[in-house]
């Protein structure tokens, strides 16, 4: 493979003052083909850099909420259309079993919610919804119609499923139930994820399955094998750990640019300090509207306007892909000498896009 070529990247690799990479099984093949031991690093990924967003007081008083005393929960996150079905067909058969299991299910999509409460209902069981404020002591399903709150009910599930995965969507993030030692199932479509769930299928912290049928067992696993359940938990738990620290890495205005006499590190200093930090002078672009056949960007840009006259910006995005990028790019001066630092939470296409648009 690359080692053979290790004559080719040595010298280019010896150019660097610094290598952080994600993985120490990442390091370890970049040292193989050349890289400085001494300035290689396992920096993590950054990914795994989300936190809690309740405390346990707040964890304890949401299950006292919902009423869901000594039962068990199961939670079908962003399901897509085609899935709920899925899910509420094995919550059925999961229900027979295990008399003491509760569920939740949050449609991925507003308009969704009319449909998926008509699935619910032929179900049979008594349900509730969350904008109603309805709890577990009546019912046996509750539907999350709400905004912003599942994130937190992942705290008081006993496992999630992670939507999108049935649908052909790629999937969504499974690390916002993982957060809470809680382990995962999914379908197989998970590209949108593919490189976490890499990480976390190595373990028990998730599971891929390619069938209901296959849901269903895996589910019935997570159920009855108290053993298999608390590794799965403590392994969701130690990802975190193993993987956690990224963003520790990321340039504070106190180490960056050490080469003097660069005329725009006061100014670098200054919009590095209002990114990362105190979000001062960091301000929303306005109108930004979707490129046709692109997705609306979903978290508008925001870019620092006006730093000694424009000679430098940064750009902090987070949006729905490359595509959506192509909202921001018109935004852009169309010819621009500036240097301009990049603050991202986007793939390599990301980067790759501006460097053509610049």
């Amino acid at each position: 493979g690359y080692k053979n070529f290790s004559f080719f990247f040595k010298p280019i690799l010896s150019l660097y003052k610094g290598i952080l990479m994600q993985t120490e099984g990442d390091a370890q093949r970049i040292r193989d083909v050349g890289a400085k031991p001494e300035i290689t690093q396992v920096m993590g990924n950054l990914k795994f850099d989300i936190n809690k967003n309740i405390d346990d007081a707040a964890i304890e008083s949401l299950k006292n909420e919902m009423e869901l005393a000594q039962n068990r929960l199961i939670i079908a996150a962003s399901t897509h259309k085609g899935e709920d079905e899925i899910l509420l067909d094995a919550f059925c058969e999961i229900k027979k079993e295990f008399p003491d299991v509760k569920f939740m299910i949050a449609p991925r999509h507003p308009e969704r919610y009319e449909s998926v409460e008509n699935l619910i209902q032929n179900t049979g069981f008594s349900y509730g919804k969350r904008s109603s404020r309805d709890n577990f002591a009546q019912n046996e399903i509750i539907m999350l119609d709400t905004m912003g709150e599942l994130m937190k009910f992942f705290s008081i599930c006993t496992f999630a499923f992670i939507g999108g995965s049935f649908s052909s969507t790629g999937g969504h993030n499974p690390l916002e139930a993982n957060i809470w030692d809680k382990p995962v199932l999914s379908g197989d479509c998970v590209f949108n994820f593919k490189d976490i769930y890499a990480f976390l299928t190595k373990t028990k912290a998730a599971k891929l399955v390619k069938t209901p049928e296959e849901l269903k067992k895996a589910m019935k696993h997570l159920l009855e094998d108290e053993t298999y359940y608390k590794e799965a938990c403590e392994d969701a738990a130690k990802i975190f750990e193993q993987n956690r620290g990224a963003v520790d890495f990321v340039p504070k205005p106190s180490n960056i640019i050490e080469a003097k006499g660069n005329p725009f590190k006061e100014q670098l200093l200054g919009v590095l300090k209002a990114v990362f930090e105190t979000q001062q002078n960091v301000h929303r672009m306005p109108d930004i509207k979707p490129v046709t056949g692109t997705q609306p960007v979903r978290t508008p840009a925001r870019v620092s306007h006006n730093v000694s006259g424009d000679r430098l910006i940064a750009l902090a995005c987070s949006t729905g892909g490359p595509k959506s990028l192509q909202s921001v790019i018109p935004f852009l001066p169309k010819e621009m000498n500036a240097p301009m630092v990049l603050v991202q939470h986007m793939p390599a296409g990301f980067t790759k896009t501006m460097a053509d648009r610049l």
